[in-house]
């Protein structure tokens, strides 16, 4: 395995809806052509930021043990995975929508949660780059690459793409 490398990505989502998250043995993905895309949308794991008591340096190093964590569904929202997770009702059947705690009582740190992917991509040459491109981030996003925050600011806004 001298020829590949080992990546693990690391995203903390504030606000109400997510994007992300996974960690799966040797999940080897292909480096796609020119003008090509691999996605990265399985193989996500999920959890309440507030139970993590590391930051997402330590994440997305691979030395963090990851048991107690839930898959999550990519794309998708905080909602959407708590919902595929049984930990709410349906919202789209009788009166549970009422149910479902709503973020202006409990605040944001109730739907803030890290999701992580693991994935292993070939070595590619030091003239070659590979853009890592998000596609809808709702809200906000800290996002980190192998034991490094990729940027300097929070990825905020709705919607907006960001490579």
């Amino acid at each position: 395995m001298n020829n590949l490398k080992k990546v693990l990505i690391s995203f903390l989502f504030a606000g109400m809806i997510l994007d992300v998250s996974g960690n799966e043995k040797n999940n080897v993905i292909a480096i796609p052509q020119s003008g090509e895309k691999t996605l990265l949308n399985s193989n996500w794991i999920t959890r309440q930021a507030a139970y993590i008591m590391v930051d997402g340096a330590v994440l997305s190093s691979g030395k963090q043990d990851f048991k107690g964590w839930m898959p999550a569904t990519v794309p998708g929202t905080v909602l959407t995975n708590l919902l595929n997770n049984d930990l709410i009702p349906s919202p789209y059947f009788g009166m549970n929508n009422k149910l479902i705690p709503d973020i202006f009582h409990t605040g944001n740190d109730f739907y803030t949660y890290w999701f992580v992917n693991q994935f292993i991509i070939p070595e590619i040459g030091k003239d070659k780059r590979i853009w890592l491109n998000f596609r809808g981030i709702k809200k906000k996003a800290e996002i980190f690459l192998s034991g490094k925050l990729t940027s300097t600011t929070t990825h905020e806004r709705m919607f907006i793409r960001r490579s």
